[in-house]
């Protein structure tokens, strides 16, 4: 079987993951059924947690798929991603030939760290950021069919604050990336950027605006 979701309101809210996925873990079992699909329109995922040194997708896992004709895949037209930890790498993870299309809605305000067992949550120096990709798609574009300009901002990391890029597709052609900031936790900024690209293919163009990051 394969997952066909909607997000038209509500909230995910206060979700744990050991590694992958605080809030949604999207796949498709084998190569042999379809892709599975998120559709976000609107509605809040805030406050969710991948916990592991190793975790990944605090809010929002995309895992690979076996082959690349079948891609696991969310399209954001809008609501928001917001105060989610990550203590690898990015809230929002997208791996081999997955693909997040964001249209609108904003990614904000997210950090890497852990929650303690009271539930309070502990900044660490991690990787953090907003989006991870790693052999998969991640696209910042215009949609007829969102009013909202899509938005990174105001995240927090070591290692592309807004945009780590350790392998994969990252197009970005209409949006706002703003005050991403690559931190420690002595108060020190790094020097790896808002967008941090190891390998891969990074096309920047259009009407994207990036700027007051450190």
């Amino acid at each position: 079987n394969y997952a066909t979701m909607t997000i038209n309101g509500g909230e995910l809210a206060g979700n744990t993951a050991t590694e992958r996925g605080g809030a949604i873990y999207l796949e498709s079992p084998s190569s042999t059924v379809a892709a599975s699909r998120l559709t976000i329109n609107n509605g809040n995922i805030y406050s969710n947690c991948a916990q592991t040194h190793y975790g990944q997708g605090g809010a929002i896992y995309i895992a690979p798929s076996s082959v690349s004709t079948k891609s696991n895949t969310v399209d954001m037209y809008g609501g928001k991603i917001y105060e989610n930890l990550s203590r690898g790498q990015g809230v929002v993870a997208v791996r081999l030939y997955g693909v997040f299309n964001m249209y609108g809605g904003e990614i904000y305000s997210n950090s890497r760290g852990l929650v303690n067992e009271d539930k309070s949550m502990t900044a660490i120096d991690d990787r953090g950021s907003g989006v991870y990709v790693n052999g998969g798609t991640f696209k910042m574009a215009k949609s007829d069919l969102s009013s909202s300009i899509p938005t990174i901002r105001d995240n927090t990391g070591w290692h592309g604050s807004a945009i780590d890029i350790e392998n994969g597709t990252v197009d970005l052609s209409h949006g706002l990336i703003t005050n991403n900031i690559n931190r420690l936790g002595n108060g020190n900024t790094t020097y790896y950027g808002a967008i941090f690209a190891q390998a891969g293919t990074l096309n920047i163009g259009g009407d994207i605006s990036i700027y007051g990051n450190q």
